[in-house]
């Protein structure tokens, strides 16, 4: 091509582009770029102006429609040069940088016109416009690898929303920080709350409750540019009524994978109302095991096959019109009875269980049958009621085993002492025997006898090592013994409570300390008689039997109480 082309005598098209999802400097906003460019066409004297194109579409993905249409006129002939803010402009991506550089091998566009330049169709003109491409792309994906970072940074360790605001919060701009977030929006919160809450008690069906929200309170979405500012339709609400944000939870594809977290903002509703909302929806199905946290799963084993003890739930209806009873499934949102549709029942009756079996992946004829949590729950809370102790006692307890540590360290110092001074007399002997090994006497012994002398150097380094351990195993003996104890007792004193309130992690890590070899047979949780407890549940009935107070008294030592809690030692220790 040569380069002395009449540039005046070309068909340009303006293309003006700038990205939907980032908040552009204003010059590079649309209706600035074209109107810089199209000053540019009159001073340079581009007077066959043949089309304008502008879009706000992101060029790191090919697909852009008014780019498409530029493409399809360059090859039409209709025109055969493009006048544009930048290179970055044009292509993003490798795809549209391809097909943009072919159509110029093609002759289709014999120039390009930037701020920065002019690019006509020679091999050295391309090979620039190429690396004007491949720079930009090159930025791209460096803009997206940090902003994946940061989503992930954002996502996990912040527990912040990256995204658009939700219905009942607004996306803003902190003051000091310039960084973006979301908050409540204190209104529209409080109504989509009420909507909700009235749907998950039963007051109201969904569809009443859309229609409570919109005409009797007035709500309105947020105008967002040209869109919002109108009553909340249908899919809108129900997509919020199914969004486990509202019970805490977010969920987001991070490179490819979606991935859930808690995060940090104001919870709307409880996960129970949620659940509720979602049968009511006619959406929600029996639960996968995997989607829920159940609170001692494949802690137990079957009694009878010894497979994992496992959990699932179970939802059931029903119906406010013709009673009946029916389980919610992935694909039944009516009365199998009367075809009722759920969402559109006045406030049925919901039932939910949870309930424990046996996986019958070890015996898939196995015969146990299915244990119902709050059962289950009855169950340890009265394995846990048989060693729960008083707070005086415990503190008593423990004041005990303090004045017992006390007579032990006071043995230990007496072990102590005479362990330090053979370890200095024998750190004596060895530094001696060590200046010796470097005098003359050394060098003038025979063979025999400086092999004699460094078996007793290698005898001497290994006592005291021996001695060091010893002493260091007495230290630690001292702390575990008391600090262990202190545990055992805080445990037996609070566990109930722990379990009663505490979250399924609590729970779960609770009924694990009860016993290692947990089992569920027939119904009933089986835990190990020989495990730590059994101490303090002897003590109980010891403490019961001889009717005394658990104040601490002279009257329990004098009872024989102390000798409950003396074999304890040696088996915390050892544990």
């Amino acid at each position: 091509m040569n380069q002395n082309i009449d540039l005046k005598k070309l068909k340009w098209i303006i293309y003006c582009r700038k990205s939907s999802d980032t908040e552009d400097k204003q010059i590079e906003s649309l209706p600035a770029q074209e109107k810089e460019l199209k000053e540019i066409a009159k001073k340079e004297g581009y007077r066959n102006i043949v089309a304008v194109y502008s879009e706000s579409h992101s060029a790191f993905h090919p697909g852009r429609p008014k780019f498409n249409e530029m493409i399809q006129k360059l090859y039409s002939g209709e025109a055969d040069a493009v006048l544009v803010w930048a290179g970055n402009r044009i292509a993003r991506n490798s795809k549209d940088a391809g097909d943009f550089i072919y159509a110029m091998d093609q002759n289709k566009v014999l120039a390009v016109k930037t701020m920065g330049g002019l690019y006509l169709n020679t091999p050295d003109y391309k090979f620039a416009l190429s690396i004007d491409f491949t720079v930009s792309k090159k930025s791209s994906d460096d803009l997206s690898v940090a902003v994946h970072r940061g989503n992930k940074q954002k996502f996990h360790e912040n527990k912040e929303w990256g995204g658009p605001a939700k219905q009942g919060f607004i996306n803003f701009t902190h003051p000091r920080t310039k960084k973006r977030d979301i908050k409540i929006d204190k209104e529209r919160f409080s109504l989509i709350q009420q909507a909700s809450k009235k749907i998950a008690n039963g007051k109201l069906t969904p569809l009443e409750a859309l229609d409570w929200l919109n005409e009797d309170m007035g709500y309105r979405t947020v105008r967002l540019r040209k869109q919002g500012g109108g009553p909340m339709s249908k899919s809108t609400f129900y997509k919020t009524l199914a969004d486990p944000f509202y019970y805490g939870v977010m969920s987001r594809k991070i490179e490819g994978v979606v991935q859930e977290t808690q995060h940090k903002y104001q919870k709307m509703l409880t996960k129970d109302e949620w659940d509720i909302i979602q049968i009511r929806l006619g959406k929600k199905s029996r639960a996968r095991q995997k989607a829920h946290d159940f609170p001692f799963k494949e802690v137990m084993n079957c009694g009878e096959c010894d497979g994992f003890v496992t959990a699932e739930e179970k939802w059931q209806i029903i119906c406010p019109d013709c009673k009946k009873k029916f389980a919610k499934t992935k694909t039944r949102d009516n009365c199998p009875s009367c075809n009722l549709k759920i969402e559109r029942m006045e406030d049925p009756t919901i039932l939910h269980y949870t309930y424990y079996h046996c996986t019958k992946k070890v015996n898939k004829n196995c015969t146990q049958g299915y244990l119902e949590i709050g059962e289950l729950e009855k169950q340890i809370d009265k394995e846990l009621q048989k060693f729960e102790i008083d707070p005086d006692f415990k503190d008593w307890a423990i004041k005990h085993i303090s004045e017992l540590n006390d007579q032990e360290t006071k043995q230990d110092h007496q072990a102590t002492k005479r362990n330090t001074g053979n370890y200095e007399n024998l750190k004596s002997r060895l530094r001696r025997m060590t200046k010796h090994r470097f005098s003359d006497s050394y060098e003038e012994s025979s063979q025999e006898e400086k092999e004699v002398y460094e078996e007793e150097l290698e005898s001497l380094k290994a006592q005291i090592e021996g001695v060091k351990e010893n002493m260091e195993v007495v230290d630690q003996k001292q702390y575990d013994w008391i600090e262990l104890s202190r545990k055992t007792f805080e445990f037996a004193c609070y566990s109930r409570y722990w379990f009663k309130h505490g979250d399924v992690k609590r729970k779960t890590q609770i009924l694990q300390l009860l016993g290692t070899n947990l089992k569920l047979y027939n119904k009933k949780v089986l835990v190990d008689e020989d495990n730590l407890w059994w101490i303090i549940e002897k003590a109980k009935k010891e403490m019961e039997a001889i009717g005394i107070s658990v104040e601490p008294t002279k009257k329990a030592g004098s009872s024989g109480l102390f000798t409950c809690f003396d074999p304890a030692i040696p088996i915390l220790l050892r544990d």
